[in-house]
């Protein structure tokens, strides 16, 4: 899980570096008040804050499958 702002690096450029050295590895990435306009597309779901504590167990869940 990973936010899309993050100090120094964003949460997408660290999801499409984990996608190239482990294409399984299930990411989710989330994001505040900016929108998917700043997200890359990496494959990974997006959930945007703020959202209920069930909605990111949903997400985990199906991301665990």
């Amino acid at each position: 899980v990973l936010d899309v702002l993050m100090p120094g690096v964003s949460g997408d450029a660290i999801a499409e570096r984990l996608r190239r050295s482990h294409p399984r590895l299930p990411v989710l990435l989330m994001t505040g008040d900016y929108g998917e306009q700043f997200v890359v597309d990496v494959g990974a779901p997006v959930l945007h804050k703020p959202f209920a504590p069930e909605e990111l167990v949903r997400a985990v869940r199906e991301l665990a499958g």
